[in-house]
């Protein structure tokens, strides 16, 4: 009896370990999925991978952002590893040393400017790096 009373308990302890990994797992989620994506753009494709060529980023019609558009691209923890102006809505996927970016979870802000000022368009787009 001795034996199966342990097997019950430590069966009660796995389950609330899973319990306690689901719920560090929904926690960590919320905090990736806390940012808000534009509707006003479109990234695509998304995910990304650095091998599958330029990355395309447009207005939610498919039209072009226009020649004045600035990049920058952050890690999931807002360190900046990008910053640049869009070529052709175009941008290759790459940090600011040149590299391809890593496999993960990026924000991108983008920035476009008119007549000499600056107008945010859009704050936050995930962009999931293969």
């Amino acid at each position: 009896m001795q034996k199966n009373r342990w097997i019950t308990h430590s069966h009660g302890l796995v389950k609330k370990g899973f319990v306690l990994i689901i719920a560090l797992a929904l926690i960590i989620l919320s905090c990736v999925s806390h940012v808000e994506e534009s509707e006003e753009i479109k990234v695509y494709p998304n995910p990304y991978r650095p091998t599958a060529g330029f990355l395309t980023i447009k207005d939610k019609n498919g039209n072009s952002l226009g020649n004045h558009v600035e990049l920058i691209v952050y890690t999931q923890n807002y360190e900046e590893v990008y910053r640049g102006r869009l070529q052709n809505d175009k941008y290759a996927g790459i940090d600011n040393q040149g590299e391809p970016l890593r496999s993960g979870l990026y924000m991108l802000k983008i920035i476009q400017i008119e007549h000499g000022q600056e107008k945010i368009m859009s704050y936050a787009y995930r962009l999931v790096v293969e």
